[in-house]
């Protein structure tokens, strides 16, 4: 009998040891993509290695779950709730990747983070209490963040907390995280022994076989189930033993605290030198043997301990008396108790506006923009910094010249309530943004600086006559703390939304209409209608999209909520404009948006959205000089209001950029592209990708018109940004290389061809590398490859791309949808090289069908491929077939607009269509109008009409003009072998002398 094969654990430890002894980096055993050279540690429940992640070249931690782990039906329970993991994403938590099942186990791919235990960080050097106390909040805001996704962690202890290099605590090893509404499970949380070994101080103590004895809470002990308080009593007692440690040893060393506090028995109050006597009742509270009686949420006890650990400011500014019952009246007359004391004076909301963006979040922001590694971050990252200090110091600004005003009797305390309710909006817009940046990835970075230009804008806390007709707050305290609550999480799904987590934030929305609901205020149900309505349509849900913003429309109507109806409006008038064919209906909302936000906030945010609405509406329906004038006047209110830097104005800005090129007004156009890559470069910085997509962008409009060179260099600029950004293999590398191989296949000069090879090649190479070999955009490279053979005369490998590019639009997007077009058209130039009139027909054919199934019969891209549909009936002698074709061309090309390619096309045909007629004189006056300069490259289309130009000569009895064009076309096809050899043998006969006059010789193939 052969030996058994070792399980999975054990050939992971094979290949480890053998690495070891012999240095054979084949010998790593790999956990599906990931390659496992080391083991960090190993416990009841599993073992933990450190591995590499060769797809996305980094250093990741993976949890290996034992078989034992996951049986007797907690496989799909433990599933459940590493996929809930995987879906926490906070700075203050180690982050879970994703999750996987292999050979019966489950594993988790998490963040590796380099740096040390909480554990050996105490026993490193002494602690200042300031100093434990600081590192325990970040722990605790990883704890909040995971009770806050339904979680519970079940085993909180020093081993449990990594500080990383960059000196952020992050609590880890969930090995007993399970759902909050699960019930535990009996092989897991099992009772436990009643005395312990002390605790290991190396980092590779796990415990992941049940709860840790020292630090479980009573109802653990007992084996009822966890929640969130029992993370709370865990946490306790590790900060209890962090600042008092041999008091603490020498409680335990009898039994473990949870298990002393059911027999009544608690360690003496906790009293540290320096520290304020409140200290040790936050934790005595948090220790309480009945979990009714500890804090109400680990938020609640991080905020008592914050308190006490940071310096006391003399003055906080604005005071919430909520909580004075009938003295919200009081002391502020209605609404929601905003007082000035002479004991508080105007401060500009220090202490607020710290602790959402103050110095522990600049550094996380640092330490996260750094860890992107990408080459833009460093300048990025301090121009976010300088955008939010700028944003911080002007809502300073605004919140003590609101306190100032009210103080010296200018304001109403109603005026001021409205104030303070505008700038506590803002603080939870800008909270939700920090608290996103700072756990930002290489993939958010490119968009971070985007989303920070998006916060709101401060002026309209300053607008007295637009706060005043917001429809009025809550008056009792409870709904006023709900209120804000939702509104935080609505802060959260916005910046989620400017980053492109968009699955999150639509998560993140629905929850907050749910608790919105529960409040009963309805301007806060309309405007989570709103988020989650525009979230829908962001998705591509249009009808749920719909239906959800008609739904806040009435509502808003009904309360009078005026300015909130306007930008429900906007929304719904894009979503409707959509299909197509509901533009009235459309035109009815915007109409609506524009006066509603008019009146109500004629200078803000709101009014242009509706203006910008109103552009996207006449730019679905096709109407693009109405589309032009709203977006100009979006524009215009942008810069006066907004500031000529802010989103909403390079928005705009691009729209009319946009709209402009496309009525073929190119040099305002490039006007507005100048501009814009101005403020773009000003204010994302000229290393920024933002800045490499404008000229990517400003190079396609170039190309429209005609200017190729100029394209190029533009071209060119975006792909120096964007390698530099991303290094060479990026997407948009590779798009850049593309689009500078498009650009010199289609200036043709002598040597573009040459310089256009390695770039498509390149763009090949990157795309199927990154994104895979069936991605729908490498058709286009593999289109223009196939192009640059047929220019070459290479038609074997020509078609063979051409094939590959066609089967790929097909097997990706479907046989009648537009992309399949490309492909088709160049197949079908082949098949006409090689005088296959069928195949070029057939070619030519179903790729018109396509056109005017998705552009319309009269769009003028189609007449490219009717001039080649008439180019197949002259050749195969249907002239007035021809003649209906190239008319219907024609007619197109007059409503494109002037362009010189076109027009040399529409001559070239016009002349052989008339050649065939017999009408010779008009003929060769055509066709030699018809040839391209002579600086181009001579090309396959070059050749065709060299040759009808020499039979038109040979037919008028001018052979010896004839033969020199006829002898460069046949030493042309001479380059693509047996393939082209009819055409070589006609253009020889032909320069070897003329036939009767007037008869030009037949084209072989063509008979």
């Amino acid at each position: 009998m052969g030996t058994e094969r070792p399980n999975l654990l054990e050939r992971i430890d094979q290949g480890r040891v053998k690495f070891e002894l012999l240095g054979t980096p084949q010998s790593l055993a790999r956990l599906d993509r990931f390659v496992v050279f080391a083991r960090l540690g190993a416990g009841g429940m599993g073992v933990i290695y450190h591995a590499y992640d060769p797809r996305l070249d980094r250093g990741v931690a993976i949890k290996l779950l034992r078989p034992a782990v996951t049986a007797h039906g907690r496989h799909r329970r433990l599933l459940r709730e590493a996929r809930a993991m995987a879906r926490l994403a906070h700075p203050n938590v180690v982050q879970v990747f994703e999750v996987g099942e292999l050979e019966e186990h489950i594993y988790l791919v998490m963040e590796y983070v380099a740096g040390q235990t909480l554990r050996a960080w105490l026993a490193e050097s002494p602690r200042t209490w300031r100093e434990v106390v600081s590192v325990f909040l970040q722990a605790a805001d990883g704890l909040a963040a995971t009770h806050a996704h339904g979680l519970v962690h079940c085993d909180f202890k020093p081993e449990n907390v990594l500080i990383g290099a960059d000196g952020r605590a992050r609590v880890g090893d969930f090995g007993l995280v399970q759902a909050e509404a699960d019930a535990p499970d009996e092989a897991v949380v099992a009772r436990v022994r009643v005395r312990e070994r002390p605790p290991e101080t190396t980092s590779t103590s796990t415990s992941l076989g049940g709860g840790t004895p020292r630090y479980m809470a009573p109802e653990q002990h007992e084996g009822r189930a966890a929640d969130a308080r029992s993370d709370q009593y865990g946490f306790c007692a590790a900060l209890l033993e962090a600042l008092a440690p041999a008091r603490f040893e020498s409680f335990v060393r009898e039994a473990p605290l949870g298990l002393r506090a059911l027999r009544g028995e608690s360690p003496a109050p906790l009293t540290v030198a320096g520290a304020p006597p409140e200290l040790g009742r936050v934790l005595a509270r948090g220790l309480e043997p009945d979990p009714e009686r500890r804090w109400p949420s680990m938020s609640a006890l991080r905020e008592a301990l914050a308190r006490l650990a940071e310096p006391r400011s003399r003055g906080l500014g604005w005071r919430w008396a909520l909580a004075i019952g009938v003295a919200v009246g009081l002391l502020a007359g209605a609404g929601y108790g905003f007082a000035v004391t002479d004991a508080a004076p105007c401060d500009g909301g220090a202490a607020e506006l710290a602790a959402v963006w103050g110095e522990p979040q600049r550094q996380q922001l640092r330490a996260a923009v750094t860890a992107t590694g990408l080459g833009f971050a460093a300048e990025t990252g301090a121009r976010i910094e300088a955008h939010l200090d700028a944003h911080a110091q002007a809502w300073s600004q605004a919140h003590r010249a609101a306190c100032e005003a009210h103080r010296d009797g200018h304001s109403s305390a109603a005026l001021l309530d409205r104030t303070m309710l505008c700038l506590a909006a803002d603080r939870v817009a800008l909270a939700g943004l920090v608290q996103r940046l700072v756990a930002a990835d290489a993939a958010d970075l490119e968009r971070a600086m985007g989303a920070t230009l998006a916060l709101p804008e401060l002026a309209r806390c300053r607008d007295a006559q637009a706060l005043l007709a917001e429809v009025a707050p809550p008056t009792d305290a409870a709904t006023t703390l709900a209120v804000q609550a939702v509104r935080s999480q609505l802060g959260t799904v916005r910046a989620e939304w400017s980053l492109g987590h968009l699955d999150d934030a639509a998560r993140h929305a629905a929850e907050a209409f749910a608790r919105a609901l529960a409040t009963g205020h309805a301007p806060l149900i309309v405007q989570a209608l709103y988020h989650l309505g525009k979230l829908h349509h962001s998705r591509d849900a249009r009808a749920e999209a719909e239906a959800t913003l008609t739904r806040a429309a009435w509502m808003a109507a009904e309360i009078g909520d005026d300015e909130q109806l306007g930008l429900v409006a906007a929304a719904l008038a894009h979503v409707v404009a959509l299909p197509g064919d509901r533009g009235p209906e459309a035109r009815t909302w915007v109409q609506l948006a524009r006066a509603m936000t008019h009146r109500t906030a004629p200078r803000g945010r709101s009014y242009f959205e509706a203006l910008f609405a109103s552009g996207q509406v006449e730019h679905r329906a096709g109407r693009f000089a109405a589309a032009e004038e709203w977006f100009v006047q979006a524009l215009a209110h942008a810069e006066q209001h907004l500031g000529s830097r802010s989103h909403s104005t390079l928005l705009a800005r691009g729209m009319v950029a946009l709209v402009q090129g496309e009525r073929g007004e190119y040099d305002a156009a490039l006007a507005q592209f100048e501009r814009l890559a101005e403020v773009q470069a000003e204010v994302f910085g000229p290393s920024h990708p933002a800045v490499a997509t404008h000229h990517n962008n400003r190079a396609a409009l170039l190309r429209q018109s005609g200017r190729e060179d100029e394209a190029l260099a533009e071209f060119s600029q975006a792909l120096a940004i964007w390698r530099a950004a991303y290094g060479p293999d990026h997407p948009d590398v590779g798009m850049a290389h593309g689009n500078i191989a498009s650009a010199l296949l289609t200036r043709g000069l002598p040597g573009d061809f040459e310089l256009a090879e390695p770039h498509l090649r390149r763009a090949i190479a990157t795309r199927e590398r990154s994104l895979g070999p069936d991605d729908p955009d490498l058709a286009v490279e593999l289109s223009n490859l196939g192009s640059l053979h047929l220019f070459r005369l290479e038609l074997d490998e020509a078609e063979r791309q051409l094939v590959r590019a066609l089967e790929i639009c097909e097997r990706t997007a479907g046989a009648e949808h537009p992309r399949v077009v490309l492909p088709l058209l160049v197949l079908a130039e082949a098949a006409g090289l090689r005088g296959d009139l069928a195949a070029q027909r057939r070619h030519y054919e179903r790729a018109l069908k396509i056109q005017e199934a998705s552009l319309g019969p009269e769009h003028p891209d189609l007449a490219w491929t009717l001039r080649g549909l008439a180019e197949v009936a002259l050749r195969e002698g249907a002239l007035d077939l021809a003649e209906g074709l190239l008319a219907r061309a024609e007619a197109l090309d007059a409503r494109a607009g002037a362009d010189e390619e076109r027009a040399l096309a529409a001559l070239g045909l016009r002349g052989r269509l008339a050649l065939r007629r017999g009408d010779v004189a008009t003929a060769c006056d055509l066709l030699a109008r018809s040839l391209p300069g002579s600086a181009r490259t001579f090309d396959p289309a070059r050749a065709e009409l060299s040759s009808e130009l020499a039979r038109c000569l040979v037919a008028a009895g001018r052979a010896d003009e004839a033969r020199p064009l006829a002898e460069q076309a046949a030493a042309f096809y001479r380059r693509g072998g047996p393939a082209l050899a009819w055409r070589v043998d006609a253009l020889a006969a032909l320069a070897s002398g003329p036939g009767p006059r007037g008869q030009p010789r037949a084209d072989v193939r063509a008979q």
